[in-house]
């Protein structure tokens, strides 16, 4: 079961974000356990920081002082709002060579309830150490091309929630063209991870082969789930290797 310590958390990312322990040293022992977490409705958000996919929440004093301006009702409204609009905090840049399907499939991921950043261009800055951040330059803001149907104003056709105005890039989905003979060749169990090195970070890659009859929304969005539960210690993959193998030695035994 995926568990870490509050100390081993501070110790591990504490020159890295200039962490300061204060007080509370006796709980250091503690432990984060991946089942406690998901299973758990509490939980404060500052108005900069959303929900992240690692579920630990940080309030600093900019937050808090927000917080503490709203009255009970617009606070609860809030939160209520924030905890019913799904969102995972997850950006994801599509990648692909010119006419891999990377605008439809942006729109039908829109069309699904997600929220575009970007068209064509994205400008990507590094915030911090770790983060990269993706906007929209200001020309193309809020419209997306696609072939045949030419600009379309996605915040016009689906609403003010269908377009971000910046997102924190977590993951590249990069879509490839596959021949028959490529998509029998791919690996069925891949084991080794593909990242990709932007301005120094090393950002998770995950290459989808496009094929007749593969739903490539679908494939990312489970792509994306599936990170999620990386991040939390959770490889299918591994898991189901396991199991196998398990089974294989009390056959034999």
């Amino acid at each position: 079961m995926p568990q870490i310590s509050i100390t081993q958390l501070f110790e591990e990312n504490r020159e890295k974000l200039g962490l300061t322990w204060k007080s509370g040293t006796e709980g250091g022992d503690k432990k984060l356990i991946h089942e406690t977490v998901s299973q758990t409705n509490q939980g404060l958000i500052g108005h900069l920081n959303f929900i992240h996919h690692n579920w630990i929440q940080v309030l600093s004093k900019v937050e808090a002082d927000h917080l503490n301006q709203l009255d009970s009702k617009s606070l609860e409204d809030n939160i209520q709002r924030l905890a019913e609009s799904g969102m995972s905090g997850m950006g994801v840049m599509i990648t692909g060579e010119s006419g891999v399907g990377k605008s439809e499939l942006a729109l039908e991921l829109v069309s699904r309830g997600h929220g575009l950043v970007a068209d064509d261009v994205v400008e990507l800055n590094r915030i911090a150490p770790e983060t990269l951040e993706g906007h929209c330059p200001e020309i193309l803001r809020d419209f997306l091309e696609v072939r045949g149907l030419g600009m379309l104003n996605i915040r016009i056709i689906f609403g003010e929630t269908a377009v971000r105005r910046r997102k924190n890039l977590n993951l590249i989905v990069h879509l490839k063209k596959a021949s028959s003979s490529d998509f029998n060749a791919l690996e069925r169990l891949p084991m080794e991870n593909v990242n990709e090195n932007i301005m120094g970070l090393s950002i998770r890659k995950v290459i989808i082969h496009v094929a007749a009859g593969r739903n490539l929304a679908v494939l990312v969005e489970a792509a994306v789930r599936n990170y999620v539960l990386q991040l939390r210690g959770i490889n299918s993959t591994k898991d189901f290797l396991e199991r196998h193998e398990q089974e294989m030695e009390n056959k034999e035994s």
